[in-house]
């Protein structure tokens, strides 16, 4: 069995995601039995999640995390309509709006739930909300027989 991890730079553009692709079913051969693809965020988002989380707790920046949760959503539906076949980019998208709605309101709940803890505990929040921004680069995306599906 072969694993194979993709993520950053090889995530960064629809190309890239594309070639990713290309590379997972030549390895695995089009069948999810011969191995396992793991997707991480793409090109540049997790030091753009971190900002967007410490905006987020500062009551003064709020509307600066909103912005950035806006921009994050944006570029992965323009990436998800780049990168699936036409049948099955609404369904794509459609998972993509709902998973950005949850870092939204992952955001504003945590945001506010994190007033008054500690340093540590708004560290792991931080990492909460990558967690909850990764599943759109992955959850949705499998591949078949050399396209997304």
């Amino acid at each position: 069995m072969k694993i194979l991890k993709f993520g950053g730079s090889s995530l960064a553009d629809a190309g890239r995601i594309r070639a990713a692709a290309r590379v997972v079913i030549r390895q695995i051969d089009g069948s999810p039995r011969n191995g396992a693809v793991v997707v991480s965020a793409i090109g540049g988002l997790t030091d753009r999640l971190f900002a967007l989380a410490a905006a987020a707790l500062d009551p003064a920046r709020r509307a600066e995390a909103a912005s950035a949760v806006r921009t994050v959503r944006a570029e992965h539906l323009r990436l998800g309509e780049e990168v699936a076949d036409s049948r099955h980019r609404d369904a794509l998208l459609a998972r993509l709006g709902l998973l950005c709605d949850e870092l939204a309101a992952t955001v504003c709940e945590g945001a506010e739930a994190a007033g008054a803890r500690s340093l540590r505990r708004r560290s792991r929040w931080c990492g909460a909300v990558r967690l909850a921004m990764v599943m759109p680069c992955c959850d949705g995306f499998t591949f078949g027989a050399g396209s997304w599906r």
